[in-house]
């Protein structure tokens, strides 16, 4: 046994294979040419249900390539590699949701995925296109009539009816504190939306004088029979001028406004209207009061600038001042009223590069669903949200384009916040953008609930309202750029939660928020941590440009430091709202005090959110042991803003204010945060950490291939020389092993996306030998099963010859993890637990290298340069198997630890 071992180490020190630099996964061709997927089918808009569903002779609809699917399953099982489902070019119109159940499931290694056929272009589409030559000028006399005179000859029709078309869908009431419901169909022409005919055209008219404010159903909420009463009552408000006496009332006239404050939108259908007054059909949920802004639409007579239509819902007619010469656009109506995709309870399904537009309703639904993916996918044109993951784990939205949707991007809900055990659901390296058409406030770009989710890396842009919403524990938002949001509120955040005491461990860090703020508003916040939010810890982030880059609303134990702020107007606002006008909010029957206690916060799971179990005799309308610490603010009147209260009871110290030029950390030419500031001011926090910016935004992989974006450069996260996620395979490793299982990566544990590398025995070992040596970092994560008292599983990352490895040998310590310098193996001070732990190798001093985990260095082996080598897994034949997993390797140039727990 002895020589055996001796052996495979002597293997493991020749050179294996060679790698480029950067890395690129292997495209679809290579993966469809080596047989990665032992069983492929094949679907066309030109096909047939009758086919064998072959390249040659494909299927039409993806209800039959699913229902071979599961007669594959029951007959034979899973191949080896799972089943791919390539949809060829065109477009697949739905008249119904495609509905995949958990008997359409893949297994671990064995997906079942939906993809484009490499190179074409596939949508997947809940409208109809309309033909330009078909719209006619318009001829009724009576419709010309209620036309203004200056555009009559510029009007055309489309007979919907005529058509056969017949459902036209319905405005309803929607808006912050209603619930949602499907949008009425919209028109959109070479892929932009048009604007439903509205007055005035651009920005708002004000409320009037009130003669009766209607309703309050927010006074009410939680009692369901109450609110349904105060909705009916219906406002009644002056207006200023006469356009309104000039329209017919067809009953469908509709008011989008922000009625009572501008963190709440809503429409309303207009009741009468009389010579100067206008009534209701009900409530706005916080009532009205005088001088808000709102507009009208849904108006034939105010049809009358291109790009504005209106639709006709008793005639089936389709009016429209065209914004572009007709017979060259592509015009498109959504439709349906159910969302394109939804998944329940479904498990390792994949969606790839594919185009889902034009539903009324979200795009894509998962429901209790389990190592699902979404990549380089793109969803727009939706009257609802892209992607919402209710209730999962482990699934994944990655590098696709989000755009145009009524409502938000991404949603991801998982994780239990009894036990804290984490969702892990991701949102990364999306593009989110003109999101919160239609909802305008609390509709986000990616909104996080639950527990242990995350959103990283994505480019979110444009948009009304919110960027980024957390509820729940232990989230991570990391390395996105944020710019443009807020654009038409107050009172608001780019990143935002609020009105709970429990929802700690939240860790928002390297990100860009930038171009905050609007004329039209005031306050718009870059991270606001709302009514009394708690246990937040914001650090390293650059704000540019950015009415205010902090607010605390009266919460406690959240930690500020070491972000940069850049022409702000306040850096940091503070309150002790809990002490004052949201006291009640604090005692039994608010809603802090009921949150409270719908979580076990004083069990032992709960124990490491500190000042938490002991809260209420802690005075907890105080705003206690908040920090704000080791900050940099450049250009900013104010620095702070804090009442007397939360200076009392928060540690502020270390903060830098200054107009020296050297503090810049963002280029204002090109709006790019630069990557080696020269800030002597930085001599004044000794402590202050550098910012990873070259890894912040959007970056290259096979999904995406160009980069947007006023901070973008050619070569984003130019610092990362390699990078695995084992989302595309092991194609980039050689495996060396006992057996032949475990060819495939694994994914029952996953740090990033659904996949990693677990060994599935012992001998079971992947290498990877660069060309050249690496004078650089190497990072990875390794998960750990604690109660596992019998193991030997290391990294090593070295020349090859002489070991420099991190990892668990239970023959020297069951408790705490080791490292091993040569042949000489030693235990080190961390103790092991069971979930995700970084390691690292940091060999860019030229002399030696350095060894961490989980942020500590626990060795340092001198006289090697760099490493040319990587080896992951079980080196030993000795019955001591382990189900522990890889996952994340990356290099690049510098150290930053990202250890979630820091």
């Amino acid at each position: 046994m002895i020589r055996r071992t001796i052996k495979l180490w002597s293997i493991l020190t020749i050179t294996v294979s060679s790698v480029i630099f950067p890395f690129f996964p292997q495209s679809d061709h290579a993966a469809i040419a080596q047989g990665d997927y032992k069983k492929t089918y094949f679907v066309s808009p030109h096909g047939s249900d009758k086919n064998p569903g072959t390249e040659d002779a494909p299927f039409q609809t993806l209800e039959r390539a699913r229902n071979e699917v599961r007669n594959l399953k029951q007959k034979k099982g899973l191949p080896d590699g799972g089943v791919t489902i390539y949809l060829r070019e065109g477009t697949y119109r739905r008249n119904d949701t495609f509905i995949l159940e958990s008997l359409d499931s893949g297994k671990e290694g064995k997906p079942i995925v939906y993809s484009s056929y490499p190179g074409e272009k596939v949508q997947i589409a809940g409208g109809v296109t309309l033909s330009g030559t078909d719209f006619k000028p318009v001829s009724d006399p009576f419709v010309l009539n209620r036309l203004q005179d200056s555009v009559q000859d510029q009007v055309f029709h489309y007979d919907l009816h005529d058509a056969g078309y017949t459902d036209y869908g319905t405005i309803e009431q929607v808006g912050m504190g209603l619930p949602p419901k499907t949008a009425a169909p919209e028109l959109f022409i070479d892929e932009k939306p048009m604007t439903l005919s509205r007055y005035p055209n651009e920005g708002y008219v004000t409320v009037g004088s009130v003669i009766d404010a209607g309703g309050n159903p927010r006074s009410k909420e939680g009692k369901s029979q109450q609110m349904d009463l105060e909705m009916s009552k219906g406002a009644v408000f002056n207006f200023k001028d006469s356009r309104p006496t000039t329209w017919e009332n067809t009953g469908d006239l509709w008011m989008f406004g922000y009625w009572y404050w501008d963190w709440a939108d809503g429409n309303l259908n207009i009741q009468s209207i009389d010579s100067v007054n206008i009534s209701t059909k009900s409530a706005s949920f916080y009532s009205i009061r005088q001088g808000q802004r709102y507009y009208y639409y849904n108006i034939l007579e105010e049809l009358d600038i291109p790009g504005e239509w209106y639709l006709d819902r008793k005639s089936g007619k389709l009016y429209l001042i065209p914004p572009s010469n007709m017979e060259q656009a592509k015009i498109q109506l959504s439709l349906l009223g159910k969302p394109l995709v939804k998944m329940e309870e479904t498990s390792y399904i994949q969606w790839k590069d594919i185009s889902f537009q034009l539903t009324r309703d979200d795009a894509i639904i998962v429901n209790n669903g389990e190592h699902n993916l979404i990549t380089g996918c793109e969803l727009s044109l939706i009257g609802r949200s892209a992607v919402k993951i209710n209730n999962g784990r482990n699934n994944s939205v990655l590098s696709s384009e989000i755009h145009d949707t009524g409502n938000g991007g991404i949603s991801l809900t998982g994780g239990n916040r009894e036990t804290l055990e984490p969702g892990r659901n991701t949102a990364k390296n999306n593009h989110i953008y003109r999101y919160s058409r239609l909802a305008k406030t609390y509709a986000a770009a990616v909104s996080l609930s639950g527990v242990g989710n995350t959103a990283e890396n994505n480019y979110i842009h444009d948009a009304p309202h919110l960027a980024i919403r957390f509820d729940g524990n232990d989230h991570i938002i990391e390395y996105n750029e944020i710019s443009n949001v807020m654009n038409d509120t107050g009172d608001g955040g780019a990143i935002y939660t609020g009105r709970d005491w429990t929802e700690r461990g939240n860790i928002i860090r390297y990100n860009y928020l930038h171009d905050i703020n609007n004329s039209v508003s005031i306050d718009q916040f870059g991270i606001y941590l709302d009514d009394l939010a708690s246990g937040t810890h914001a650090h390293s982030n650059i704000f540019y440009n950015v009415d205010q880059a902090f607010m605390i609303g009266g919460g406690r134990s959240n930690i500020i430091e070491n972000n940069v702020i850049m022409n702000s107007s306040k850096a940091f606002r503070g309150d002790n709202r809990g002490m004052t006008w949201y006291k009640n909010e604090t005692g039994p029957g608010g809603v802090l005090y009921k949150r409270l206690n719908q979580v076990p916060y004083q069990s032992s799971v709960w124990s490491k959110y500190s000042n938490l179990a002991n809260i209420l005799q802690d005075e907890p309308e105080k705003p206690k042991h908040n920090e704000i610490k080791n900050n940099v603010v450049y250009q900013s009147s104010d620095m702070f803003k804090l009442s007397e209260a939360f200076k009392e009871y928060s540690i502020i110290k270390n903060n830098i204010q200054t107009n020296d030029k050297s503090a810049q950390f963002v280029n204002e030419a090109t709006i790019k945060p630069i990557s080696k500031p020269k800030s002597t001011i930085l001599r004044q926090i000794p402590s202050f950490k550098e910012i990873p910016v070259d890894k912040i935004g959007l970056y290259i992989d096979e999904h995406r291939t160009k980069l947007h974006g006023k901070s973008d450069t050619t070569q984003k996260q130019k610092a990362v020389a390699f990078y695995d996620s084992f989302e595309e395979g092991l194609g980039n490793w050689k495996k060396i092993s006992n057996s032949q299982e475990n060819d495939l990566p694994v994914t029952i544990q996953s740090y990033r996306g659904i996949s990693s590398f677990s060994p599935s025995g012992d001998v079971d070992v992947i290498t990877n030998t660069f060309a050249h040596g690496q004078n650089k970092v190497l990072s990875l994560r390794f998960y750990d099963n604690a109660e596992d008292k019998s193991m030997k599983v290391i990294g090593r990352v070295d020349d090859g010859m002489l070991p420099r490895a991190l990892g668990v040998d239970t023959t020297i310590t069951e408790t705490n993890y080791v490292y091993r310098i040569d042949d000489r193996s030693k235990a080190t001070s961390i103790p092991r637990s069971t979930g995700w732990h970084e390691f690292v190798w940091v060999y860019t001093s030229g002399s030696g290298v350095d060894m961490y985990i989980d942020g500590e260095k626990v060795a340092t082996a001198t006289g090697v340069k760099e490493f040319n080598f990587i080896a992951l897994g079980d080196y030993w034949e000795d019955q001591m198997t382990a189900k522990v997993f890889f996952d994340d390797v990356e290099v690049e140039d510098k150290y930053y630890s990202r250890v979630t727990n820091e």
